[in-house]
């Protein structure tokens, strides 16, 4: 009798525990498509910030490549402007330049400069002429002979740190050497490797680029390569700070985005220019 009474308690106990059971298996699924859920929301929202940098990062770029584009179509103005003017005067120059508001409007642009090609024998007689022309003090920097120079003949605004740039020879910069030569060979705009203009000469974190466009002799034909290197006369000179170019997109891209530059020196070699070497940051590179 004693028997049965203990085997009727054990099953009502077993019988007890039976919900218990299902609620604690109930919970732990639970508690698993919770988790789920949570990752699965927790990667829709890592894809949808990839997404969003992703947005952020071709629009910064897209505005750096806009600006380039703004900057070239600058150039083959003022190559309009020389083209279709007999030996225009610096008064000018300087009035063109000033109509174009390029410093009103914070394009990022240093100057707008014209380089002429001048033959060693022609030194003496060019460096003449640019003085009668309201010059009087212009001479080709650094001094020394060589067979050729590429003297920035006309650079405006014509102050401030612009000045010191007047007379420079463009050929003793190896970098700025190889873009003229290459766009007076393809008659197409050329820009520099990363390079200190000579405005910023003993300044720290001034890289800047120089952009070129040839202008060739009226006339001449420019059908081949030897036809265009025999026709070169000058080149426009669009010089500028990579910091100003940024600096002039504020408010284009996400401020949250951090722009990184590189100069490829080689295939296998990259430098960044943008921001300083020095600097650390994170974020899209360009």
């Amino acid at each position: 009798m004693n028997f049965q009474i203990k085997k009727s308690s054990a099953n009502k106990t077993e019988l007890a525990l039976v919900p218990w059971f299902f609620f604690a298996v109930v919970l732990l699924v639970g508690l698993g498509i919770t988790t789920i859920l949570w990752c699965h929301a927790q990667q829709q929202q890592v894809n949808q910030l990839h997404s969003e940098f992703e947005v952020a990062a071709d629009q910064a770029a897209q505005s750096i490549r806009s600006r380039l584009k703004f900057y070239e179509i600058v150039m083959r103005g003022v190559k309009g402007f020389f083209e279709s003017s007999e030996h225009p005067s610096p008064d000018e120059f300087r009035v063109y330049v000033q109509n174009l508001k390029l410093q009103e409007n914070k394009f990022g642009l240093q100057g707008v400069g014209l380089v002429r090609l001048i033959p060693h024998a022609d030194k003496k007689n060019y460096v003449a002429e640019i003085r009668k022309q309201g010059l009087p003090n212009y001479q080709i920097t650094p001094a020394g002979v060589r067979d050729r120079y590429a003297p920035i003949i006309r650079i405006e605004p014509l102050t401030g740190s612009n000045l010191i740039a007047l007379g420079y020879d463009i050929l003793v910069v190896p970098s700025a050497l190889a873009a003229l030569e290459q766009s007076r060979d393809t008659g197409d705009t050329t820009i520099t490797s990363s390079l200190t203009l000579v405005q910023d000469a003993n300044k720290a974190d001034k890289d800047a680029c120089v952009m070129y466009l040839p202008i060739y002799q009226k006339g001449k034909k420019i059908d081949t390569l030897a036809d265009r290197r025999a026709a070169i006369v000058e080149w426009v000179d669009l010089p500028f700070r990579i910091g100003d170019l940024i600096a002039g997109l504020s408010g284009e891209f996400d401020k949250d985005i951090n722009i990184e530059i590189y100069d490829s020196v080689s295939q296998s070699e990259q430098v960044r220019i943008y921001p300083s070497k020095d600097k650390p940051t994170s974020g899209c590179c360009l």
